[in-house]
């Protein structure tokens, strides 16, 4: 049997070429990911997306109790595709002056709508090329009111969650910033400021 012919059907694409059709004629299972050629595709697709891992519980707590320091963090990036979105990522200095991998990324957003701030600040640590989660205090929109028991405000440590008072949410970005570093054992130096806070410059 001839095994190097190239018209041999490939098991996750069409055996036939149709004309294209719109996303809304796509058979149902495109959506809902079926046992059809376009929910296999969609399933393909979908396990390639890389995932972030999160370390355990005990781990993550471990770690967190290390004090390290950022040192000259860099500025604020001001996206130009999320509007009132601003991050800012920063590398830490284990206590011996060693860098230990880990890494701290900030996330601090308004809605142009409900004019409400949502803070994501993490710490992770970079293994092999990839990022894992140590810890995570997350503030959103979606806190002041939850539907669930996911939207309640929360803080991951690990693979854990522990949920925090509703009262932090009236807080600013000194306070839940000061929270993230007692609750990481982190310190910046310089301080880091709020994004929307406006510098006289001389």
């Amino acid at each position: 049997m001839d095994t190097d012919r190239t018209d041999a059907p490939h098991p996750y694409l069409p055996t036939s070429i149709t004309p294209r059709r719109k996303s809304s004629q796509r058979p149902p299972d495109a959506l809902a990911g079926g046992t059809g050629r376009w929910g296999i595709l969609r399933r393909k697709c979908t396990l390639a997306r890389p995932r972030m891992n999160d370390l355990s519980y005990s781990e993550a707590k471990e770690l967190v109790s290390q004090p390290r320091l950022c040192e000259d963090a860099p500025a604020w990036v001001h996206s130009t595709m999320v509007r009132g979105l601003s991050t800012m990522e920063c590398g830490l200095i284990e206590a011996d002056g060693s860098y230990g991998g880990f890494q701290v990324v900030l996330a601090v957003s308004r809605s142009p709508t409900t004019k409400l701030r949502a803070f994501k600040f993490t710490l992770f640590r970079l293994r092999f090329g990839a990022r894992e989660r140590v810890y995570q205090l997350h503030l959103s929109a979606v806190n002041h009111k939850p539907q669930n028991q996911h939207d309640q405000l929360h803080e991951r440590i690990g693979d854990r969650r522990e949920y925090s008072p509703a009262a932090w949410l009236n807080e600013d970005f000194e306070q839940i910033l000061a929270r993230f570093c007692a609750g990481i054992s982190v310190t910046f130096v310089p301080p880091i400021t709020d994004p929307e806070a406006f510098e006289l410059k001389s």
